[in-house]
């Protein structure tokens, strides 16, 4: 599944057409993605009260009469809902960030850039693990889905703050090596006058 929205990415990445589309379309994206989480927020209100937990919400999807076509809808809903997010996000950063080279956001441009992968390998397993224990404390969904984004930003940040200072875990999280700098000389002995 993560396959085809990859090589979607490699395939695109430098192509400008489907960039400006991104732009072009991005308000447009951002209020179906609003829609359709609206929609998958309702349902599991509908069907299992104000407090609903995901793995509640996945047993009544799966006890519901009928519930291969319920599940079938509930997926594409859900499937749209996350590529007009990745849309919108891509439309306005292309919109705000793109061009703006020592301007007011290139620093943090320059972080992100070089984090985007070591906070791909580490919110996978974050998701995986906090989700996994999470769900178990019975919380209501809307505190469950805020603590593990705190949970999975926070770990995020912080593991690759630890890493970047470590230089033999950079290419295990797909950093660049880093370069020794030798200070400056004050004088050469080549061109030294004697």
């Amino acid at each position: 599944m993560f396959l085809s929205g990859f090589l979607f990415g490699f395939a695109t990445a430098r192509t400008p057409a489907i960039w400006a589309g991104f732009e072009r379309f991005r308000r447009i994206a951002l209020a179906g993605a609003l829609a359709a989480y609206g929609l998958i927020a309702a349902a599991a209100i509908r069907m299992l009260g104000q407090g609903p937990t995901l793995g509640a919400i996945t047993a009544a999807r799966h006890a519901a009469p009928g519930h291969a076509l319920f599940d079938a809808l509930a997926s594409g809903i859900e499937a749209v809902d996350q590529w007009l997010w990745i849309v919108a996000i891509l439309g306005f950063a292309h919109r705000h960030l793109r061009d703006r080279a020592n301007g007011r956001w290139d620093p943090a441009r320059r972080y992100l850039t070089e984090a985007i992968f070591p906070f791909y390998i580490i919110h996978q397993t974050t998701i995986a693990v906090a989700g996994h224990y999470g769900a178990k404390l019975g919380l209501p969904l809307p505190l469950e889905a805020l603590a593990l984004v705190t949970v999975t930003a926070a770990s995020c940040v912080l593991t690759y703050e630890a890493v970047r200072r470590v230089a033999w875990l950079h290419p295990l999280f797909g950093l660049k090596p880093q370069v020794r700098r030798t200070p400056p000389r004050l004088w050469s002995y080549a061109g030294a006058e004697t």
